[in-house]
């Protein structure tokens, strides 16, 4: 079959495969060598809906893979490139690095501790045409062995440090939190002494609240008077004493299984491996990105799995109508999937893990004339995401208006899975569990201190086991900073520490709910008028940022038009009803609160337990049975 043979339905097939000695002509017996020359021949083809077959093997980019706007398709002549039936294909951008030597050079045998010698071995990235290694801090060059990401060398090898006291405390006051601007503390870890040979040390660190994490360079350590300083930019928030961090990129201390340095001086780079490299090579992520669709439509990928990038995974910007279905996105430096401006665009039943940002960032849809961006991220797998960034990347983020994220799977991070602003979003029928595992203060589905973001739906999702950095106090749903607009309703909630925490919004509906064994059930405070009082001149600014007095915002919601005729900071509007709690921490609502909250007909169901499924027994007067078995990952989508 020649690769300009049609189909019946018209369609013309691409064949590729990286076996063949040889380019060919694009056919099953005589297939293209790689992508890009399937690529070139499909953009001569427009009359006609082509399907690019990749047989299975392991593909390694030397560069990205660009689609641009003379790959863009008709809607009637579509392009997908897929994987040759159940074949497992792999577009990587990683180098695998194949010879290692003991280490010999007296000045890195001289900074590595005398147990761990015999275990380090050492190849040179110059050798293998590698020179570009990035910053230790984020969107470096990465090693990763046996399928997983391997750790720059830390210390401590498990749990963190804590600032023990700060130089100059007192420079920094927020509320009732003494802290300090500038990033220089004591330490009383005698280990900290041995480091003074190292040049490239970063922190990872709590620095002043538990829901804010950031990398710092290392300036200078003080063995005398024991004081790490920290180079400039400092900490936004500033720093504070008892905080927690890790110390990573030393040489010193690499003494365990997984671990690894890198030299940017000389290009060596040492490794520490759990099992012989000689069954397994380790990879090194060498590319930025792996694929780019820019102002791109009707593009489908399928089937196939993204590998390897110091940045992102897939990029799409522009354009229309692009889907990503049934692909893995895998050890990605920074956001596994990008999707800027690309309406109708999806992405379905894939599985997004081993990242080190945000799994998932969508953004779509015009605030102006409130039209929908329609992007959808449908049913997949999504998890062990916020690797290196561990705070305010989810696992998956949503902007602008009208887009949807339905029955996907989220689990295992430090921080959010959902993160949203803008107006219309579905959120329903996802399973979120261990979540914000490292951080407190922080929800797993959070959007904050914005009044204009309205008309969200939370619906039928199952949220379970949050419970926030030592069980210290994580959210379910979090509008935090008088967030305004926001429709929860037929969401499970279970071991969930505060289930609903609405800081000081207003016009939000909290309905047909259940609650099950929660510190906090529902919470609503008057923080507008209290000791958030300063968040009044950002929520100004964004309200000034959009059309909220033109005919289609006042259509869609009615009170926000009038919302500065009265106090603006009260959390007025909000509706609690027909929630059914099986505990009875039910009502944290702030008791100065109360006279602006309407409570309707919620149950309270003492000492008694919900089913395996969640349905209630009891027959409670307007409660709807939630649809358990339709939440999270579904075999049949019905799209």
């Amino acid at each position: 079959m020649l690769a300009n043979d049609s189909h019946a339905d018209e369609s013309v097939y691409i064949y590729v495969s990286n076996k063949v000695n040889l380019n060919g002509e694009g056919s099953l017996s005589s297939p293209y060598k790689s992508l890009l020359n399937a690529l070139a021949r499909a953009r001569k083809i427009k009359n006609k809906s082509v399907t690019i077959v990749v047989r299975g093997g392991i593909y390694t980019l030397n560069k990205t893979v660009e689609l641009t706007d003379e790959d863009s398709r008709d809607s009637k002549f579509p392009l997908m490139i897929t994987s040759f039936k159940n074949e497992e294909v792999v577009i990587s951008g990683a180098k695998e690095l194949n010879t290692w030597n003991e280490v010999t050079d007296p000045a890195a045998l001289k900074r590595i501790q005398s147990s761990s010698k015999k275990n380090i071995y050492v190849t040179n990235l110059f050798k293998y045409g590698v020179s570009n290694f990035g910053s230790a801090k984020l969107g470096g060059v990465e090693l990763y062995h046996n399928d997983k990401k391997m750790l720059l060398a830390r210390y401590p090898n498990n749990g963190l440090l804590k600032i023990n006291k700060l130089v100059k405390p007192g420079s920094k006051i927020v509320r009732s939190h003494t802290g300090s601007v500038e990033g220089q503390f004591y330490y009383d870890d005698a280990t900290i002494d041995s480091w003074t040979g190292e040049d490239d040390i970063y922190l990872n660190g709590y620095w002043f609240w538990d829901w804010k994490q950031e990398i710092q360079a290392v300036k200078s350590i003080d063995t005398k008077s024991k004081i790490i300083s920290l180079k400039k930019p400092y900490h936004v928030y500033g720093y504070k004493r008892k905080q927690e961090y890790f110390a990573f990129n030393i040489l010193t201390e690499l003494d365990s299984k997984n671990e690894w340095y890198l030299d940017r001086g000389n290009g060596d780079l040492y490794f520490y491996p759990s099992t012989e490299i000689t069954n397994e090579k380790p990879k090194l992520a060498v590319i930025d990105n792996i694929i780019s669709l820019n102002n791109v439509s009707n593009i489908t990928v399928k089937n196939i799995t993204f590998s390897y990038a110091k940045n992102n995974g897939v990029f799409i910007e522009g354009g229309e109508q692009n889907l990503l279905e049934n692909v893995v996105v895998k050890h990605i430096g920074n956001t596994a999937i990008s999707i800027l401006n690309s309406p109708k665009t999806k992405v379905v039943s894939s599985h997004i893990y081993s990242v080190g940002g945000s799994a998932i960032s969508i953004h779509g849809g015009n605030r102006d004339e409130l039209i929908s961006g329609d992007i959808c991220i449908i049913n997949n797998n999504i998890h062990d995401y916020a690797k290196t960034i561990k705070t305010y990347q989810p696992g998956i983020s949503i902007r602008g208006v009208g887009n949807c994220v339905i029955n996907n799977e989220i689990f295992n991070a430090p921080h959010m899975a959902i993160y949203f602003e803008g107006n219309n979003h579905t959120i329903k029928y996802n399973e979120i569990y261990n979540v914000v595992k490292e951080s407190n203060d922080a929800g797993a589905i959070y959007a904050g201190r914005d009044w204009t973001s309205r008309g969200t739906v939370i619906a039928n999702n199952y949220l379970h086991n949050i419970q926030g950095y030592k069980n210290k106090g994580a959210k379910g749903i979090y509008l935090d900073d008088e967030f305004s607009g926001v429709t929860i309703e037929n969401n499970i909630f279970d071991n969930v520490y505060d289930a609903v925490f609405i800081g000081g919004g207003k016009d939000n509906v909290v309905k047909n709910n259940l609650f099950i064994n929660t510190f906090r059930s529902i919470y609503i405070d008057t923080r507008g008028i209290g000791w958030a009082k300063k968040a009044l001149s950002q929520l100004l600014q964004k309200l000034n940022q959009v059309p909220y007095k033109s005919d289609i915002w006042k259509k869609s919601y009615p009170t926000l038009s009038n919302v500065l005729k009265v106090e603006p900071r009260l959390p007025v509007g909000n509706l609690i009803e027909n929630n059914v709690f099986f505990d009875d921490g039910w009502n944290a609502i702030r008791e100065e609160a109360i006279p602006y909250i309407q409570l309707k007909n919620n149950h309270l169901l003492v000492g008694e337990k919900p089913t395996n499924d969640y349905s209630v027994s009891k027959n409670l007067h307007n409660f709807k049975a939630i649809q358990f078995e339709k939440i999270g990952i579904q075999s049949s989508l019905g799209l």
